[in-house]
């Protein structure tokens, strides 16, 4: 008999090894199935962050083109005042002559 409680004794520890086994898995389970929803958020928030670094390569080659193209109309409209002052230099030369010419025919009526 005292085998019987033996081998009862021996399947109840048997059991109690099995369930605490068991009980272990499980947590350990459910600690890789957090570890995975963690792991997942981080490569949520890769993606977001390489999105918007995407995003600012764009605005800087946005900004660079703006900006050249600004650089150019202002080359431009700077090329255009010299030829406007040119042409007001050589207007205000045709005006002095005008002047004189005319004072001239005056002087020439008195």
């Amino acid at each position: 008999m005292t085998e019987t409680f033996d081998v009862a004794a021996d399947i109840l520890t048997f059991l109690s090894l099995a369930t605490a086994v068991i009980k272990s898995t499980t947590s350990l389970a459910d600690e890789m199935k957090g570890a995975g929803a963690y792991i997942s958020s981080l490569v949520q928030e890769l993606q977001d962050y390489e999105k918007v670094l995407g995003d600012l390569d764009k605005l800087k080659d946005m900004i660079s083109k703006s900006s050249d193209d600004t650089i150019r109309e202002a080359g431009l409209s700077l090329e255009l005042s010299r030829q406007s002052l040119a042409e007001l230099k050589n207007l205000r030369q045709l005006l002095k002559k005008t002047r004189e010419q005319l004072a001239g025919e005056r002087r020439r009526r008195l």
